[in-house]
C-alpha cells in the first residue's frame, strides 16, 4: 500500500494499484518531457531529481478529487512548508518534490490514473526514526549499538550536542569519527555550559543556541570570558557605570548569517551598547541600540563568515540596566566537513568514537535505515 501525505492509496479509500512504483533508468528530471512547461517549479528541484510513476484505477470521484489535491496544478510545491512523503507499506518513504496526476475518462465504471512523481533521491529511508543518547566525559569514548537494516549507508538526520561544565571546564575540542573511517566530524572548539548545537548533515547546516534565564549564577560564571562590575541579583544581572560582560563563542564552523542576540532588559538609562569582535581586541557597535523590553532581538552585524566571535554587553559612564534573559541563536555552514559520518549499510553494531579534551557533552543522534530502493 502507498500513502502520499495523509492520503492512503488503499482499496478502503477506493484506490486499486495496477502498476507499482517504478523509477525508469531514463527518468532523470531534466530529461523527462512530461515536466516541461512547469518551469515555475524547476528552480527548487535538483537536476539529479528522478521521476517515478504509480498507476491505478478507481471508481470513486471522491478518491480522484483527494488525489488531485496534491497535483502540481493545485498544490504549491514551491512554497508550502509541509514536507510530503510517499510511503510504501508503512516501512519506507521517499521525500516528494512534486507530483502530477493524469486521469482518463470513466471507462467500464473506473477512472484510470497515473501518478508521475519527482523525488530528490530514489533511495528510500525507514519510517522509524532511530536514536542513540548518552553522556561523555572520558576520551576516547565509543558510541555503540548503531544499526541500519538497509543496504545503503545512512546519513544522520540530526546530531544534537549539549555542552556541560565538568571538571572545572566547558566541553572543548569535540570530535566524532567512525571506527572504520579516516574522516573526522569536528563538532566545536568549545561548547558553553548549557549551550546546544544541532547538526543537520542533509542540509549542510548546524544551529547553535545558548540561553540563560539567570535563575542562578551558574551559567554566566561558567561561561563568561571577562567582566567588570556586573553583579547578580535574584534573577537578573545588574549593570552600572562602566560595567561590561564578555562572552566568547568558538564554534569552529563559519556563520552563514549574522547571529541573533535576544535580550530582556528593564530599568535602562543612558546608552548602553552591545559590541562584537572577531579577536577580542577590535570591537564595533551593532546597528541596534539597547532598549527596555522583553525578548528584544538584536542582529550582531558584520559577523557572518566567522567561526569565532566575541560579544560585549557594555555600559558607558552613567549608563545602567538590568538583564533578565539572554539568548544567542546562530546558523553555521558545515559543508567543509564532508564526507559526513554515517551508519554503515547492514550494520548490526556500528561504532562512533568521540574525543574531547575537557568538559562533558550530552548527545542525541538520530537516523533512519537507508535503502538503495
Amino acid at each position: 500500500m502507498y500513502k502520499i501525505g495523509d492520503l492512503e492509496l488503499s482499496e478502503a479509500n477506493g484506490f486499486y494499484i495496477t502498476d507499482p512504483l517504478e523509477f525508469p533508468s531514463t527518468g532523470k528530471f531534466d530529461e523527462s518531457s512530461i515536466w516541461r512547461g512547469q518551469q515555475v517549479y524547476v528552480s527548487n528541484i535538483s537536476r539529479n531529481a528522478l521521476k517515478g510513476k504509480i498507476s491505478g484505477k478507481t471508481a470513486s470521484r471522491l478518491a480522484i478529487s483527494n488525489l488531485l489535491y496534491y497535483d502540481v496544478n493545485n498544490y504549491d510545491w514551491n512554497y508550502d512548508t509541509e514536507e510530503i512523503y510517499l510511503v510504501e507499506d508503512n516501512t519506507r518513504q521517499w521525500k516528494l518534490k512534486m507530483i502530477s496526476v493524469a486521469t482518463s475518462p470513466l471507462v467500464s465504471e473506473y477512472f484510470e490514473f497515473d501518478i508521475n512523481l519527482v523525488v530528490e533521491d530514489p533511495s528510500s529511508e525507514g519510517i522509524t526514526l532511530k536514536t542513540s543518547t548518552g553522556s561523555i566525559t572520558g576520551s576516547p569514548t565509543n558510541i555503540t549499538g548503531l544499526t541500519n537494516s538497509g543496504d545503503k549507508n545512512a546519513n544522520f538526520e540530526t546530531l544534537q550536542i549539549d555542552g556541560v561544565y565538568y571538571g572545572a571546564s566547558n566541553a572543548k575540542n569535540i570530535r566524532f569519527q567512525h571506527n572504520v573511517s579516516t574522516y573526522p566530524f569536528n563538532i566545536s572548539n568549545e561548547i558553553l555550559d548549557g549551550a546546544k548545537v544541532f547538526f543537520y548533515p542533509k542540509i549542510n547546516k548546524s544551529n547553535h543556541i545558548y540561553e540563560d534565564f539567570f535563575a542562578s549564577t551558574t551559567l554566566w560564571e561558567h561561561n563568561r570570558t571577562s567582566y567588570s562590575g556586573v553583579t547578580f541579583s535574584t534573577d537578573k544581572l545588574v549593570f552600572g557605570n562602566s560595567h561590561y560582560l564578555v562572552f566568547k563563542f568558538d564554534l569552529l564552523h563559519p556563520l552563514q548569517y549574522d547571529p541573533i542576540l535576544t535580550l530582556s532588559i528593564i530599568n535602562l538609562s543612558g546608552s548602553p551598547k552591545v559590541q562584537v569582535s572577531k579577536d577580542n581586541v577590535y570591537y564595533w557597535d551593532i546597528d541596534h541600540n539597547l532598549e527596555n523590553g522583553t525578548s528584544i532581538e538584536y542582529t550582531l552585524t558584520k559577523l557572518s563568515g566567522n567561526s569565532t566571535f566575541y560579544i560585549k554587553i557594555y555600559c558607558g559612564t552613567g549608563d545602567a540596566f538590568e538583564l533578565s534573559y539572554m539568548k544567542l541563536n546562530s546558523w553555521h555552514s558545515i559543508s567543509g566537513q564532508q564526507p559526513y559520518i554515517t551508519v554503515l549499510a547492514n550494520a548490526l553494531n556500528d561504532i562512533l568514537i568521540c574525543t574531547l579534551t575537557a568538559g562533558q557533552i550530552n548527545y542525541t543522534l538520530s537516523w533512519r535505515d537507508k535503502y538503495n530502493y
